[in-house]
């Protein structure tokens, strides 16, 4: 390429100074010579930057494919946990009634409220290649903005809530310490009963975060699939 072009560079030249022809033939000769350099330099422009957006979809394409199994993962995760916390949450529903408990049931219903269930999101794909400025690679604007809305709001907001509330269960624990782990006990505190009430409207609250996540999660691969 570069060669060329000094071959036609050079060609003005020699025209430029060749009194053998008319004024009027050296324009039109140096005019082609003109045109054929643009339309070269446009060429090889336009190849390179074919050459970079085939490169830029490689990259994209390979992202996706990654960022695919890493949701199906989550996915699955987050089913898990949100079982986990549905269960918690009609324990808690339970221990806040006023009535006395029945032991048996304090036996089947305290298993479900001393986990700590956190999700524990795959995103150091998604953090790498937003980071390095390739996210607007992604061509499908929908799937883009629905990537973004996940992994920057719905995803940050679970984990916050989750964080926030076995932050506050662990300030609790105290009651289960003053009565030696003893559930038939603890249900009796009527502080207990208070936290009880509360919690079960935290744990729903929980449960319908982790739903929007998943359903979000879902609409994202279905849209990798169908790009792929």
């Amino acid at each position: 390429m570069e060669h060329e072009l000094r071959k036609h560079i050079k060609n003005i030249v020699t025209e430029t100074v060749n009194r053998k022809k008319s004024i009027w033939k050296r324009v039109a000769d140096i005019a082609l010579e003109c045109l054929i350099i643009v339309f070269a330099v446009s060429f090889a422009v336009f190849m390179e930057r074919q050459r970079e957006h085939k490169h830029e979809q490689q990259e994209a394409s390979e992202f996706l494919q990654g960022l695919k199994l890493d949701l199906e993962n989550d996915i699955a995760e987050m089913k898990n946990d949100r079982a986990s916390y549905v269960s918690m949450e009609t324990s808690y529903n339970y221990f806040s009634k006023k009535e006395k408990p029945n032991l048996d049931s304090n036996k089947k219903y305290v298993q479900y409220i001393g986990d700590v269930i956190e999700l524990l999101p795959n995103i150091g794909r998604y953090v790498g290649f937003k980071s390095s400025g390739k996210m607007n690679t992604v061509e499908n604007s929908d799937l883009r903005n629905k990537i973004h809305d996940l992994y920057e709001e719905t995803v940050p907001g679970l984990l916050n809530s989750t964080t926030y509330f076995n932050n506050r269960r662990r300030e609790n624990e105290k009651i289960f310490i003053e009565n030696d782990f003893d559930i038939n006990k603890v249900t009796q505190n009527k502080y207990f009963k208070s936290y009880a009430s509360i919690y079960k409207w935290e744990c729903a609250s929980i449960v319908r975060r982790y739903s929007k996540a998943i359903n979000e999660a879902e609409k994202i691969l279905k849209l990798i699939e169908e790009g792929l």
